[in-house]
């Protein structure tokens, strides 16, 4: 028996498969950019101990206590700066602590069934009670 040789093919090298996900990806890196650029520019650790009159360490010490609302973002840790002026936001970031800054940033950004706005905006006209319970109940199933 004689074994029959195939022809060589000039078939192109195989391109490595695309990921699935990267326009995922990408959309969420947009949105994140959105969520942090918005309203105006955010404030850099300098900016904020400056702000603050206190040192870097200390509004890192802040942020990892969750009394500032920090975003790791490109590389180094971005402040919204609006978070200065904005009455009862410990109270609402104390509430959402088991969550990560950007999940508390979209909770604030966004609307709210329970608020008929964002929580923001619900904070920035002193409803700090009724934010206060939108956010203990955010990401939780059920009657709220």
């Amino acid at each position: 028996m004689e074994a029959t040789l195939l022809p060589k093919t000039t078939n192109p090298p195989l391109e490595p498969p695309k990921d699935p996900l990267s326009a995922a990806r990408e959309r969420g890196k947009q949105m994140k950019k959105k969520l942090l650029y918005n309203q105006d520019n955010p404030l850099t650790n300098q900016e904020v101990a400056k702000k603050l009159g206190i040192t870097t360490e200390a509004i890192n010490d802040k942020r990892i206590q969750g009394e500032l609302l920090g975003l790791y973002h490109e590389g180094k840790y971005l402040y919204p700066s609006w978070q200065f002026n904005v009455p009862g936001l410990k109270q609402v970031l104390a509430a959402l602590q088991e969550f990560d800054s950007w999940t508390k940033l979209m909770f604030l950004r966004t609307g709210d069934i329970r608020l008929g706005k964002t929580p923001l905006e619900s904070l920035q006209a002193s409803d700090i009670e009724l934010t206060v319970k939108a956010a203990k109940c955010y990401g939780k199933h059920g009657a709220a």
